[in-house]
């Protein structure tokens, strides 16, 4: 329900729930920034009164971490003079954005803008599914870095992912995509293909988006995956602590 867009009362009640139980702090602060980041930020109303219960009930000490998460982004009061535009606006064609969003800026990130041009979301049936489905793993969700890799493939590379209104980016500007000759100076093995893939995921990757690259990708013979550590949604909270 996050994902898609459900009631803004039904998480708030469901939130509070999980706080009356005293469930793991780390857990309510997912979800408050799942919320958030699915938003565009919370409610003023709902914002102040997930961060009233919070510190009611695990402790005035928790004030830096909520800080935390606020300054990084992730659990944020909603801008009242920037709703969310509705869904049928967000996407334009290309020489609609240029004219919107000047060149260079960085354009502010709205899920619902990624969730229907990338169709991050997808009707999911297992008897169904095609083999090699980036969504099988997650049930009906495609990871955004799986169609990133997607499009970085694309003749046009980023270039090719849609725009949306109100200066929503998928990639926001500055960005370039550079073709690389590397002279091979090994002699061929058997098994490697001459066109591979290499991904570096700076600020880690889960064990999850492996799997979908691995099973998008498993025509490619050559796929190289490099982060800087391996991450999932706690050890993201955690990190604000």
């Amino acid at each position: 329900e996050l994902l898609e867009g459900g009631s803004q009362s039904s998480k708030r009640l469901y939130i509070s729930d999980c706080i009356a139980r005293k469930d793991a702090l780390d857990v309510v602060l997912r979800l408050c920034s799942l919320w958030s980041l699915t938003s565009g930020g919370i409610e003023s109303d709902k914002f102040d009164f997930l961060r009233a219960e919070i510190l009611a009930s695990y402790g005035i000490e928790q004030l830096p971490y909520l800080q935390n998460l606020n300054r990084a982004g992730l659990f944020v009061r909603r801008d009242s003079t920037k709703a969310p535009a509705p869904l049928g606006s967000y996407l334009l064609n290309e020489d609609e954005h240029h004219r919107r969003v000047p060149t260079g800026s960085a354009a502010s990130f709205s899920w619902n803008f990624a969730r229907l041009s990338m169709k991050l979301l997808n009707d999911y049936d297992p008897d169904r599914a095609p083999e090699g489905d980036p969504s099988a793993p997650y049930s009906g969700y495609c990871p955004t870095s799986v169609r990133l890799v997607e499009s970085a493939l694309d003749p046009k590379g980023w270039d090719s992912l849609p725009f949306g209104a109100n200066g929503n980016a998928i990639v926001p500007a500055p960005h370039s995509l550079t073709d690389v000759e590397i002279e091979r100076r090994a002699p061929k093995t058997k098994g490697f293909a001459e066109s591979g893939i290499c991904v570096l995921f700076i600020g880690g990757i889960t064990r999850a988006e492996i799997s979908v690259l691995r099973r998008t990708f498993r025509s490619r013979k050559f796929l190289m995956m490099a982060t800087t550590g391996i991450i999932n949604g706690d050890t993201v909270v955690q990190a604000m602590a």
